[in-house]
């Protein structure tokens, strides 16, 4: 996202909402940068799985990604296209994603749009397949025409934090694949066997 947290959290105290620029690819291909402008409004209390939703990170970047969980004083987030996910408190929480503008044609999609609700459904609804893009979702071109291009895996610090923050994976039927643990270059792949 880009602009200033301090106006966006003010003007949403303010006014109740605001209506913001995306930037970048997380949440393609929903929101594309130069393309959608997102309505962003108060929560009115915590969020529910699955709702879009505007967060500072502790570096101070501004970022809107899915719930993917809700916790005790916490939620994980992460992007419909990104490959790692978010641990933010409450308090870093801005607002949540009420709707979207495509600017081609100024055509206003509500977050609770049926269209969007099936989008939503679609990418999230397996445990175990949401954790994978192809390449393809993620915009990425294979080097050379006609090869098979790998899989793009979700990155997890370890596996003691996938089990605690998604337990439903590995209880799934289809856990065996390789999941990504780590972060940047330190990163180890591991099959997860049936039990």
């Amino acid at each position: 996202m880009e602009t200033d947290r301090k106006s966006i959290r003010q003007t949403i105290d303010a006014e109740g909402f605001v209506i913001c620029p995306t930037k970048g690819i997380s949440m393609y291909p929903l929101l594309r940068e130069g393309e959608t402008l997102v309505r962003v409004e108060k929560t009115g209390g915590r969020l529910k799985k699955y709702d879009a939703a505007l967060f500072v990170r502790k570096n101070g970047e501004l970022v809107l990604h899915r719930v993917l969980a809700v916790r005790e004083g916490y939620y994980l987030f992460c992007g419909d296209n990104s490959v790692m996910y978010d641990r933010v408190e409450d308090g870093d929480v801005l607002g949540v994603m009420k709707g979207f503008y495509v600017a081609a044609d100024g055509s206003y999609k509500s977050a609770d749009d049926p269209e969007v609700l099936k989008y939503v459904a679609d990418r999230w609804s397996d445990p175990a397949k949401r954790h994978i893009f192809t390449p393809e979702e993620c915009g990425v071109t294979p080097a050379k025409s006609g090869s098979k291009a790998p899989i793009i895996r979700r990155i997890f610090p370890s596996e003691a934090r996938l089990a605690a923050d998604f337990p439903e994976i590995l209880e799934h039927p289809k856990r065996r694949l390789i999941y990504t643990f780590g972060y940047w270059g330190k990163a180890l792949k591991r099959k997860l066997h049936r039990r």
